[in-house]
């Protein structure tokens, strides 16, 4: 037991020059975010070849005659390197993500002219947060993908930075938290928020909805919703059905009619009357051609609406000004 012991003496030795190493890396006073990974790591390597030997003789020391006091000093001397390791690596872990955040929040763009030094400082970045609405959930994700998709982060930092994103008090974070922050743990909770938000199925009926809400407004308020407006928030929507991966053709028959039962009724007339003499059939590829020349002619119905209104804004102007002229100005 006694070459045990010299042994676990050697890998405690190694384990404090490591412990030593960091320390003097971290308290520098500007940190050197490579030297401090590196000092990590290394560490790292002196904890899993001390658990070996502490595990080593502790078994030495249950199969001997070692009284039950002297083993439970051991395993309280063990401990204490456990707590120093945990210490340093929280700290190691937080000055590297400080470093991660002021990278991010300090990018730095230069104009490209040889003659001028002049350098911009962005604005930081923030990521959008998420409170368990599903009808927010593709905003977020397309947000939070930038981070998702980056294999420069660890799994446990983008799982730090998925639990910032969460509303406190929200389904979201409830569920986010109910898993242990671990590296092992980033894809499951991952998945956990996809299948509970963000099921394209779910999505999908979010946004048909939605524009059922738009035929609701339109017909139980006297004043319907502006063209402009309502023509903004159905491309809106087409758009995030597109984005789901959700292809127009394969739900073509159920937008269609949505979409025209939301136009007024002025507006839907002056669409049939273009769209006379046009293929009325009710193939896949009719229906999408046909939805698509309605979103057309409701584009070109908003440009020629913002015309009018910049011409009467103009002429009314022009008006305000002729009668704040003098009355004798006016006759010459």
């Amino acid at each position: 037991m006694d070459a045990v012991r010299k042994s676990r003496a050697v890998a405690r030795s190694a384990f404090s020059r490591a412990c030593r190493q960091l320390e003097a890396e971290l308290a520098a006073e500007q940190p050197d975010p490579v030297e401090v990974q590196v000092s990590l790591s290394m560490l790292n390597q002196k904890v899993e070849a001390l658990v070996t030997e502490e595990q080593r003789l502790m078994e030495a020391m249950l199969q001997s005659a070692a009284e039950l006091a002297e083993i439970d000093e051991d395993a309280k001397g063990s401990e204490e390197y456990t707590r120093r390791w945990l210490r340093l690596q929280q700290a190691a872990e937080r000055q590297l993500q400080t470093d991660r955040c002021r990278s991010a929040s300090g990018t730095i763009v230069s104009d490209g002219s040889s003659r001028s030094r002049r350098r911009f400082r962005l604005p930081k970045l923030e990521l959008k947060r998420f409170n368990g609405d599903i009808d927010q959930w593709l905003s977020f994700w397309i947000s939070f993908a930038q981070i998702h998709e980056d294999d420069s982060i660890a799994p446990e930092d983008k799982f730090q930075y998925l639990i910032q994103c969460m509303d406190e008090n929200s389904r979201a974070r409830e569920l986010v938290e109910s898993f242990p922050p671990t590296a092992g743990n980033y894809a499951k909770v991952i998945e956990s928020l996809k299948s509970r938000f963000g099921r394209t199925e779910l999505l999908v009926e979010v946004y048909v909805r939605k524009m059922l809400s738009l035929i609701l407004r339109n017909a139980v308020r006297a004043e319907p919703l502006k063209l402009s407006s309502l023509y903004d928030k159905l491309e809106s929507y087409m758009r995030a059905l597109e984005t789901l991966g959700v292809t127009t053709e394969s739900h073509v028959a159920t937008i269609l009619p949505l979409v025209e039962s939301c136009l007024p009724g002025e507006i839907l007339r002056a669409w049939q009357r273009t769209n006379r003499g046009q293929s009325n059939s009710l193939g896949c590829d009719a229906l999408s051609e046909r939805l698509k020349r309605l979103m057309e002619f409701l584009r070109r119905e908003v440009e020629g609406e913002d015309r009018i209104a910049l011409a009467m804004s103009t002429t009314r102007s022009a008006k305000t000004a002729v009668e704040r002229l003098p009355t004798q100005s006016r006759t010459d």
